[in-house]
């Protein structure tokens, strides 16, 4: 799994995992889980984080 800019979520069900990113990692949370219940069962988030926010100046 690889972000840059972002928040990244892993969220695992009983047979499979799925990765997920977003700008905040509740939404990352939220978009994992719904993906991961639509193919799997007992979904829950295993691993969140952010990297810091990079600002290009123009």
């Amino acid at each position: 799994m690889a972000y840059y800019n972002q928040c990244g979520v892993m969220v695992i069900g009983d047979n499979k995992h799925f990765t997920s990113s977003a700008g905040t990692p509740e939404s990352a949370a939220e978009a994992g889980i719904k993906y991961c219940e639509k193919y799997d069962s007992n979904c829950e988030v295993y691993y969140s984080a952010c990297t810091e926010p990079v600002f290009h100046r123009y």
